[in-house]
């Protein structure tokens, strides 16, 4: 047997000259043709071939004298042929030929070796964003925590200026208290000056507590702005003068300029007056004898109002300029420092500032003076206000004697001027409900000459002496052990038993948030610690007033509906709870207080200091006016004699009763009758 040579063919010798064949894998056809050496009768040659790791048994293709293969998979092959002559004789012995089809290059050892390292790397990366991820999962965890826990410190930090000004203000309370009481009255000039110190400095450490305080709400975002439009020019130019006594004492002109007499200015007052007094303050601080402070008011813009208020002092130096809004900075941190500071008021003053949506600025050059420069918009702001909060609350706000700049305290009716109409020979009860024993020591001894007071130490206990003793009054504290004042007032209001009984809630907590939480609870009126002990007596003679006057309007009624009760809807249910028990036992003879309180679950002396703060009336005389009323009625419609009508309304005397329709009426019940007919 032998090969076919021609150009296309791969082999380019004999089989008996080859023994190995390589194919790449692209040579997807492979065709062997082969002859058998025998030529006297070559039609009958017979052929016989087989790829062996491909063809399991021999392929007999008879005359054929090719084989063709084609698409094979790589790898080593042996082609094998034999052949027989034209008597059948067939040559087993054959030829053969190595066949290797090299698999392509993505199939090659050094492929798969790629192929390993690449799967290893692909796993690294995945394992090593796994861990990646793994790590900032953690790390957000972690962040989250300390968020949390950074929110949490917070929320204690705001705690503790809370608790720790309620603490301060208490004894404040009591020192400005009795050396105010002490100042007052007939001591010698030489002592009161020794006490004008003492409240003075007293004065001025409520401040700082109230600064700090300020910064507290500052940094947690808690403090609003309760603005409104005012004039700016007449609200600076006001407070300014108030420093007219200091400027006279030391020597120093002040000035007062603006390019208008009104400029709108949408702010805060309270907030505004702490940053101009806090900036005039400082001014006065570092001007000398015979120096300069002038404010200057003008429009820079059509949007903005600048504020300008310069000294003539000792100046800031240069490099000291950009750090004197920082927190607790002070320009001389010497021991040998001139002048005193806590590094507090010019911090809150930008931030107040900036709360206003305005800036702040400061130009200064040693021995010449400095200049605070503020610029405010003069356009709307976008801020939550509690404007129906804040009218509710200018009744009630807090005595500004204690900041010195000249704001006017509430309209108080004077004690002098209430006279009580009927005076009672038995007093009216105050009850204190405080937990510091001095404090209520305090306000015992400010008010004993013309009340009887009564005292307790937690709301649980102030509870169940206002539901024994129904006082005319209370004053509570907020911070209490077992019960705090909001809590206290809240049970109050809701008894029917103590509904009716004004508020007054004293406490160290000075925020507005804290006054409107005050309020919603159903408290009447609200004082700050420190207070003043002539406020504390006005406002609570104010309130016994008020409820005097109610209770009159009701006495001078003969006909009272329980609609007419404005006071909390607690008092309305009450007192139509008693009229409809009464109207309901009319023809009752023996119905009198006695059965009227069981029916309401009140002891008689609860009752009767109850209806007397209502309607001025004590139950007796309400249910005889109101069967009186009933049988003017009936006498009005005709409804029977005068005889059966006395016996109809629960009256078993008829001259009794005669006696007494006159008294309510002015006529007798004959002479009514007939009236009515006529």
């Amino acid at each position: 047997m032998e090969s076919v040579k021609n150009d296309k063919s791969i082999l380019q010798k004999t089989f008996s000259e080859t023994d190995t064949l390589v194919l790449s894998y692209a040579d997807d056809v492979v065709t062997f043709e082969f002859a058998a050496l025998d030529y006297s009768a070559p039609e009958k040659n017979q052929h016989a071939y087989k790829l062996e790791n491909f063809n399991k048994d021999w392929i007999y293709s008879g005359s054929l004298r090719s084989a063709t293969y084609t698409h094979l998979p790589p790898g080593e092959y042996v082609f094998r042929v034999k052949g027989s002559n034209n008597d059948g004789v067939w040559n087993e012995k054959g030829i053969a030929l190595t066949l290797i089809i090299t698999p392509p290059w993505w199939s090659t050892w050094w492929a798969y070796i790629l192929y390993g390292l690449l799967f290893v790397s692909g796993l690294y990366v995945i394992r090593r964003y796994e861990l990646n991820r793994l790590k900032l999962k953690n790390q957000l965890k972690l962040e989250k925590v300390e968020i949390d826990t950074l929110r949490n410190l917070d929320n204690l930090k705001s705690h503790f200026f809370a608790n720790i000004s309620h603490e301060f203000r208490t004894p404040l309370t009591l020192i400005l208290g009795q050396v105010e009481s002490v100042m007052s009255s007939n001591i010698e000039t030489k002592e009161k000056g020794k006490l004008q110190v003492a409240n003075r400095n007293a004065r001025r450490l409520l401040s700082l507590i109230n600064q700090l305080l300020d910064l507290s709400k500052l940094e947690a975002g808690s403090m609003k702005l309760n603005a409104e439009q005012h004039n700016i020019v007449s609200f600076l130019k006001s407070l300014f003068y108030s420093f007219e006594s200091l400027a006279e004492t030391q020597k120093i002109t002040l000035k007062f300029e603006s390019d208008l007499e009104k400029i709108p200015v949408l702010f805060d007052p309270d907030k505004m007056e702490k940053v101009f007094y806090n900036l005039v303050s400082n001014a006065f601080k570092f001007t000398s004898v015979e120096g300069e402070i002038k404010v200057s008011i003008k429009i820079m813009e059509p949007s903005l109002v600048e504020i300008r208020i310069k000294d003539s002092g000792i100046g800031i130096p240069a490099d000291r300029l950009s750090q004197i809004f920082n927190r607790f900075y002070q320009v001389d941190s010497s021991n040998t420092r001139e002048h005193e500071g806590t590094g507090i008021g010019l911090a809150l003053t930008k931030e107040l500032v900036e709360l206003h949506k305005g800036k702040i600025i400061v130009n200064s050059k040693e021995d010449e003076g400095t200049e605070f420069i503020i610029t405010l918009p003069l356009g709307n702001l976008k801020i939550e206000n509690e404007t129906t909060s804040e009218l509710l609350l200018n009744n009630f706000t807090q005595d500004n004697f204690l900041n010195g700049v000249g704001i006017s305290e509430p309209e108080l009716i004077s004690t002098n001027d209430i006279q009580s109409s009927q005076p009672k020979p038995q007093q009216e009860i105050v009850l204190i409900v405080e937990d510091n024993s001095d404090v209520r020591s305090y306000i015992r001894e400010q008010l004993e000459t013309d009340y009887q007071v009564i005292e307790c130490c937690n709301g649980e206990e102030g509870i169940t002496k206002a539901q024994n003793a129904i006082p005319d009054i209370i004053i509570t504290d907020v911070m209490m052990p077992k019960m705090d004042g909001y809590q206290f007032s809240t049970k109050i209001r809701s008894s029917e038993k103590t509904s009716h009984i004004p508020i007054i809630m004293l406490t160290a907590k000075a925020g507005l948030d804290d006054r409107i939480n005050g309020l919603e609870t159903g408290v009447d009126d609200y004082l700050t610690k420190p207070f003043s002990a002539k406020e504390l007596r006005v406002r609570v003679k104010n309130l016994i007033h008020l409820r005097k006057q109610l209770r009159k309007r009701f006495s001078t009624s003969t006909i009272i509906k329980p609609t007419h009760v404005t006071s909390v809807s607690v008092d309305q249910e009450f007192l139509q709870k008693v009229l409809k028990t009464i109207e309901i036992n009319f023809e009752d003879e023996q119905f009198g207080v006695e059965k009227l309180a069981d029916h309401v679950n009140m002891s008689v002396s609860q009752l009767s200091r109850k209806l007397n703060a209502l309607v001025d009336q004590p139950p007796g005389q309400l249910i005889r006016s109101l069967r009186l009323q009933r049988a003017a009625d009936l006498l009005k419609q005709n409804a029977g004699t005068v005889a059966e009508i006395c016996y109809k309304v629960g009256f078993n005397d008829q001259a009794y009763f005669s006696r007494a329709f006159k008294k309510q009426f002015g006529s007798s019940p004959t002479d009514f009758k007939k009236d009515t007919r006529l």
